[in-house]
């Protein structure tokens, strides 16, 4: 079966914001296993790579993949898929690199602008995830606005 797509082109450049989740898939009898208390199945996973244009709200790109598959190693294919001319790429940590950023000027060009936002400096997860596992689960600690915006330079 064959969707068709709803989506117009937008004649101009667009944004697009790339990220994946992590989808779980259930099995038709797990109710069954947890009522009857049976040893339980090993998880099935699967990754979901999307890209969508904010200005519009569409979905212009995505895939499926095993979970093993990473957003480096899924970026090729999510790009070919894009029909539209991307002046903006906007993504995750994971996205942040030379072989990323190659990538994206490869199938862009040169002049596309590539924004990764500043993350967590290791220390700074490992003390927070620290500080979470101790607290009560209310209580819980996030990182400070001065730290997630922070210019300083991180050591990779």
């Amino acid at each position: 079966m064959k969707i068709a797509s709803v989506r117009k082109p937008t004649g101009g450049s667009i944004t697009l914001i790339v990220d994946s989740t992590r989808l779980r898939i259930h099995g038709g009898r797990d109710w069954m296993s947890e009522k009857h208390r049976l040893p339980k199945a090993r998880k099935t996973l699967r990754k979901l790579h999307i890209g969508l244009d904010p200005e519009s709200g569409h979905i212009v790109t995505s895939s499926l993949t095993t979970e093993h598959v990473g957003d480096p190693a899924a970026l090729p294919g999510l790009l070919a898929q894009v029909a539209e001319a991307v002046c903006r790429f906007l993504g995750d940590g994971a996205y942040d690199g030379a072989p990323p950023a190659a990538t994206i000027q490869e199938a862009f060009g040169p002049d596309v602008e590539v924004i990764i936002p500043p993350g967590l400096r290791p220390f700074e997860a490992e003390l927070i995830h620290r500080i979470n596992s101790l607290s009560p689960l209310t209580h819980r600690v996030t990182p400070s606005p001065a730290i997630a915006t922070s210019t300083m330079p991180i050591s990779r």
